[in-house]
C-alpha cells in the first residue's frame, strides 16, 4: 500500500486574460446573480 501524504494546494478559476496570479482568489465563487454578467464567469456559463 502506498505510504499518504498531505499537501497544501490552492483552487480557483485562473482566466486566460489574467496577468496577475492573486486574481484566482477572488474567482474562488461564482455568484448565481451575476455568473453570466462577469467577464471571469461569463463564457465558461454561455457553454455550459
Amino acid at each position: 500500500m502506498p505510504a499518504r501524504e498531505a499537501v497544501v494546494g490552492v483552487f480557483g478559476l485562473l482566466t486566460h486574460w489574467t496577468k496577475d496570479a492573486k486574481l484566482t482568489k477572488a474567482t474562488y465563487n461564482a455568484r448565481s446573480e451575476t455568473v453570466a454578467s462577469k467577464p471571469a464567469f461569463r463564457d465558461a456559463w454561455r457553454t455550459a
